[in-house]
């Protein structure tokens, strides 16, 4: 289901995805995490780097933990997207396709604010951020005028400003058209206490230059303050973010609160640690 660092079966690295029968031989390096699936319970079992040395999937299968029924629904959900045939899998941004409602108006320059396509679908409720980081997503516009200046795009710009001046906080040049996210540490937003934000994404050109003349849109973002964590703090305890499924259950508490940007750095946490 899950693998990072050095993780072998024989003597090849295994991948995720790869069905294992009984009796064969997993080595854990020190810098190693697995999870394994079983099917078709859907009962896991996870190595990490204190489990470094050789195994045999006989004896991993003696320590799958008889109960673990909060776990089968995740198990289940990770199992179908690692078989998918296509390029799907577990992405934020696949994870919340079905909120980009086609036909909506889609605001801002080119480059287009996958995070507000969902905020706008959700009523217009400035989205609330719990945890220390953001991860924004864009895409280029399908329009005929937005094609025809998509040419151009070689790279983008990254703005979290505040709400009330437009004082920038933040700024980062994304190389590459074909770049779509960007995570943020919060850490590196200097934005001095003030929690209403606001965000820019504008598309360059290879000299830097703005590729749409227009006014670029910016979109809210508001940081929760430390009396308003603490309503979340006591459930989010209990998740670990080394775990994809302690991950993919952070996530739907997240959506189940309506932190939809929380849940998507859930999301793409998890898509990681499964690389």
């Amino acid at each position: 289901m899950a693998s990072r660092g050095q993780v072998m079966l024989g003597s090849e690295k295994l991948k995720v995805g790869t069905q294992l029968s009984a009796n064969q031989n997993i080595e854990i390096g020190s810098d190693a995490y697995l999870c394994l699936a079983t099917l078709p319970e859907h009962k896991i079992v996870e190595l990490t780097a204190k489990d470094k040395g050789k195994h045999n999937t006989k004896d991993i299968l003696a320590k799958v933990p008889a109960n673990q029924n909060w776990q089968k629904t995740y198990v289940g959900f990770v199992v179908n997207e690692l078989t998918k045939q296509d390029n799907s899998g577990i992405t934020a941004k696949n994870r919340f396709q079905h909120m980009n409602k086609t036909g909506a108006v889609k605001r801002g320059g080119v480059a287009k604010s996958f995070i507000e396509d969902i905020r706008r679908d959700m009523g217009n409720k400035v989205p609330q951020v719990y945890g220390d980081k953001i991860l924004l997503i864009w895409y280029l516009g399908d329009k005929p005028n937005e094609v025809e200046l998509a040419k151009s795009v070689r790279k983008y710009k990254i703005e979290i400003m505040s709400s009330s001046d437009e004082t920038v906080f933040f700024e980062q040049i994304v190389e590459g058209k074909e770049s779509s996210e960007l995570l943020i540490d919060l850490a590196k937003v200097k934005n001095n206490g003030d929690n209403d934000l606001v965000y820019k994404i504008t598309a360059l050109d290879e000299k830097g230059k703005k590729v749409d003349t227009t006014n670029i849109d910016t979109f809210p973002i508001k940081l929760m303050s430390e009396s308003e964590k603490k309503t979340y703090a006591k459930d989010l305890a209990k998740f670990s973010n080394q775990s994809v499924l302690s991950l993919l259950e952070k996530a739907q508490y997240f959506e189940n609160k309506g932190l939809y940007i929380d849940a998507m750095v859930a999301y793409k946490e998890a898509e990681e640690l499964m690389k």
